[in-house]
């Protein structure tokens, strides 16, 4: 996590590895399933991760257009894989 991402989303690097999921619960409910199922779809397959979607910040509700290219870790894992989503 950058500290480009903690200005715009008023998470420390430390915040979210501690909790991951906290990024997705300040999601707007009617796009965390989304996010949610891309991230999922992302790391499983290998794929960019592409999405547009609100977020609750400091400064309000934003909206975000977020790109990555997920990569495997040494154990096969994708990388950054935790088990911190919620059930």
């Amino acid at each position: 996590v950058s500290a480009g991402f903690a200005a715009l989303f008023g998470m420390t690097p430390a915040e979210v590895g501690a909790d991951p999921a906290a990024v997705f619960a300040m999601c707007h409910p009617d796009d965390r399933e989304k996010a949610w199922a891309a991230v999922d779809a992302s790391a499983r397959d290998l794929t960019p991760f592409d999405l547009v979607f609100r977020h609750a910040t400091p400064a309000g509700l934003r909206w975000f257009h977020c790109r990555s290219m997920p990569a495997r870790r040494p154990d096969g894992l994708p990388a950054g894989t935790t088990d911190s989503r919620p059930a």
